[in-house]
């Protein structure tokens, strides 16, 4: 069950979307919320009416992929992306690429910690030029390329902790 708060906030946190995903969520939705609900995958273009959508959380599912045409419509409005603990970096998905992420001009925050990821696309961030926080803890990292890095000027935090990287070139 999903319930709406406040600043055009909805919440399915919990709710069992298994095989379907919410499609009736108010075109005014700021802030969408759908932790542990078990998702395993997400259509392409199912927020594509959600023009103002600032902040998408899919944490504590299982989801394997990314969808390519999953933020059509939020392109130019979302800030926050958090795909935390999902299965992206399973053995069928070892290198981490979306080509999506790119060009997203708005995005500041993006945390795909717990993932499993082992690897990095080169630039998978290019164009996210407001960009701050790249929260990249808790996956099977041993390196990080400087090329994976490519793009956001305004990068201010890199978190990495409880990786396998044993140091960072320079």
């Amino acid at each position: 069950m999903c319930s709406c708060r406040k600043n055009d906030a909805v919440d399915c946190d919990g709710a069992s979307f298994a095989s379907i995903f919410p499609s009736t969520l108010p075109a005014t939705t700021r802030e969408f919320s759908i932790r542990s609900a078990a998702l395993q995958e997400l259509p392409s273009g199912s927020l594509i009416h959600l023009r103002s959508l600032q902040k998408l959380d899919l944490s504590d599912n299982s989801i394997r992929r990314l969808p390519e045409r999953l933020l059509d419509g939020v392109e130019d409005s979302i800030e926050t992306l958090v795909v935390t603990d999902n299965l992206l970096g399973d053995h069928l998905n070892p290198v981490f690429s979306w080509p999506q992420l790119r060009g997203l001009k708005r995005l500041r925050k993006l945390d795909v910690s717990g993932n499993w990821l082992k690897s990095l696309e080169a630039g998978f961030v290019e164009g996210c030029e407001q960009l701050k926080e790249l929260l990249l803890s808790r996956n099977d990292l041993e390196e990080v390329p400087s090329a994976a890095l490519n793009g956001p000027r305004a990068l201010k935090t890199i978190a990495l902790d409880n990786n396998k990287i044993s140091e960072l070139a320079k």
